[in-house]
């Protein structure tokens, strides 16, 4: 039976949170796993997706070197390293978009594909990297929206001292 089993598992505390922005972060830390028992001969394909708290899949990003034989991938550390996560903004719809504050969890997807390189559905193993949420984060958007009441506050602090000097020369 195919196992994976998460590399850097100790990495990953019960709760984290996941920085995202419109423009796309890496994920830290990065997901790395490792197969044990995949068959030789068959092409296998692998994904992650981020599951929403109430179990909507939220999007999902396929490992770039898949599909790829068994003997590749079995026994060797396979890293998401180029997993982008974007903040939803309203707009376009990337692979990775999560909503801020909202929780996650991560889930490993592997299977074996056809000579025409689709997902053979009943092949499909799916395992979830146990005991971590994910809560995404938009730093961005905290920053702009600071910057943004600290330019009103400035805007209206000159504006109240002059209208008082003013009121004061009459």
């Amino acid at each position: 039976v195919p196992q994976v089993a998460p590399v850097n598992k100790a990495e990953f505390l019960p709760k984290m949170e996941l920085q995202v922005s419109p423009q796309g972060r890496l994920m830290q830390p990065v997901p790395t796993i490792c197969f044990s028992n995949l068959m030789d001969e068959l092409q296998y394909v692998v994904w992650i997706s981020f599951i929403q708290d109430s179990g909507v899949c939220a999007g999902e990003y396929m490992h770039p070197e898949s599909p790829r034989p068994g003997t590749s991938w079995n026994g060797t550390p396979l890293s998401f390293s180029k997993l982008k996560l974007y903040a939803f903004d309203g707009s376009a719809k990337r692979p990775i978009t999560l909503t801020s504050n909202k929780s996650y969890f991560l889930q490993i997807n592997f299977g074996n594909v056809n000579e025409h390189g689709h997902i053979l559905s009943r092949t499909v193993i799916r395992q979830a990297i146990v005991g971590t949420w994910f809560v995404a984060v938009n730093h961005n958007h905290m920053k702009a929206l600071a910057s943004s009441s600290k330019k009103t506050s400035d805007a209206h602090g000159p504006a109240k001292k002059r209208h008082k000097s003013a009121s004061l020369q009459k």
